[in-house]
């Protein structure tokens, strides 16, 4: 009985000693509150992490043609560093991960054409290198440049994802554009001299002479300060890797240093568009975002999903 009667004395405690603590809580309504401020804190935290690292350091971007083929496909949507490149002073580059860009990077940045559109390619040119294409090979300082990522392919059964075409052959969103039934072909015979390609640039840059005087100027002078066959400081060449379907460099010039945005990082997710998709506009546009929920599955090329961009 005496234990019986402890038994029911610390059950009563307990149940006093939560109704205290109730009655405590509704006589204190700011525990709440404080509950909510620290996950409002949070969440507004969180939030600008997310846009701190989307601006700052890492951005989105959809590659909408064929001139990164192989190495990356349209439709591809990719995250790009925007940090790396940053430079900075000699100290800020021992204390980040800055570096400057290096042969075979695939480089993200706005097209001296028209700086409102953002373009990805290899680059292939750095500063101080003499440079020329002859026969669409690359040399460098009078070296060929090997080039294991180029690409000279066509379809031979209509696998190149042409938004007017209806015909699509069999296992047609099971092939990457290009890449599987498809046959060798020659490059284009063309050469190009770095002078031909400079001259190229002041043409694509006019543009700025009295959009942005200073950066024209400042962009022009260093062009004139190098030697004629050399790439001037803070200037690089751009080629996409499928190069008989590329509209780069060898067209419009040298890339300036201001216009570079970052490196290409990651392949997060490979979906198979249709070539030309990116000049949708109307119910083709609609459609085009509305078809993404009826073949996801059928469109994402899984292998190439989530993987590093080289």
């Amino acid at each position: 009985m005496a234990k019986k009667s402890k038994s029911k004395k610390a059950a009563e405690t307990v149940q006093a000693e939560a109704e205290t603590n109730k009655q405590e809580e509704e006589k204190d309504p700011s525990q709440s509150k404080d509950l909510f401020r620290e996950l409002a804190e949070l969440a507004l935290f969180g939030f600008c992490l997310v846009v701190f690292f989307k601006t700052f350091v890492w951005q989105n971007f959809q590659i909408p043609t064929p001139s990164m083929e192989n190495s990356l496909l349209i439709g591809d949507h990719i995250t790009a560093n925007t940090f790396m490149f940053k430079g900075g002073t000699e100290i800020e580059k021992k204390l980040f991960p800055f570096r400057d860009i290096v042969r075979g990077d695939v480089v993200v940045f706005k097209w001296p054409g028209d700086d409102r559109q953002d373009w990805i390619k290899r680059c292939i040119g750095l500063p101080g290198d003499r440079f020329e294409i002859i026969a669409e090979r690359v040399y460098i300082n009078g070296e060929i440049l090997g080039e294991d990522y180029t690409y000279y392919k066509k379809p031979s059964i209509g696998t190149d994802r042409d938004a007017s075409i209806g015909y699509r052959p069999k296992g047609y969103y099971e092939m990457k554009p290009g890449l599987e039934h498809a046959e060798y072909i020659k490059p284009n015979e063309n050469s190009y001299t770095l002078r031909e390609i400079k001259d190229a640039t002041v043409q694509y840059l006019s543009r700025f002479r009295t959009q942005d005087p200073e950066t024209f100027d400042r962009v022009i002078a260093r062009l004139k300060a190098a030697e004629p066959d050399v790439i001037p400081e803070g200037f690089y060449i751009m080629m996409g890797d499928n190069r008989n379907r590329s509209f780069d460099s060898r067209k419009w010039g040298l890339v300036p240093k201001e216009f570079v945005h970052g490196r290409g990082y990651l392949v997060w997710w490979s979906y198979g568009e249709d070539e030309g998709s990116h000049e949708a506009k109307g119910f083709s546009l609609i459609w085009s975002y509305v078809r993404v929920v009826f073949e996801f599955h059928k469109r994402t090329h899984w292998d190439e999903s989530f993987e590093l961009i080289k």
